[in-house]
């Protein structure tokens, strides 16, 4: 897998049952914007996809909207707007170490959906952030079961 050390890793798990967590504390500035989800978000190190249950948190909390680069590299609920304040960027999958052609393709469209976004973030302001960065600006925590 790829990493982008300048950018924030975050991990969440797509099709898992949730794990307990303590809910989401958003800084006040974050409350009604947007945040575009990249990668896999594993946030408790199991090796699973948590991107589905951060999404869930960040909502819940105030968010406004979390646009994502779903498991086929395709930019899903949104875009980039006036709204969004960062790009959190998880492992993005290595297409020279996928499975299958499907997989290697859909590595290389979510590459390729990354690199756009970032061309257009950087015009529009907006900073990218690793996932495990924007877990803890949050206040993300997660809790054995």
């Amino acid at each position: 897998m790829l990493h982008y050390t300048f950018l924030i890793t975050l991990a969440v798990t797509a099709f898992q049952q949730p794990l307990q967590t303590q809910s989401v504390h958003i800084p006040e500035k974050l409350k009604g914007r947007s945040v575009v989800l990249v990668g896999i978000i594993d946030l408790d190190a199991d090796k699973k996809n948590d991107l589905r249950l951060f999404r869930r948190r960040l909502i819940a909390s105030g968010v406004k909207s979390i646009p994502f680069v779903n498991h086929e590299g395709i930019l899903t609920d949104g875009n980039l707007n006036k709204d969004t304040m960062f790009i959190v960027v998880g492992t993005l999958s290595d297409p020279a170490q996928a499975k299958n052609a499907c997989e290697k393709k859909a590595a290389r469209k979510a590459i390729k959906t990354y690199l756009g976004l970032r061309k257009r973030a950087r015009k529009l302001g907006i900073r990218a952030v690793s996932a495990k960065d924007f877990a803890l600006y949050v206040g993300y925590k997660t809790e054995s079961k």
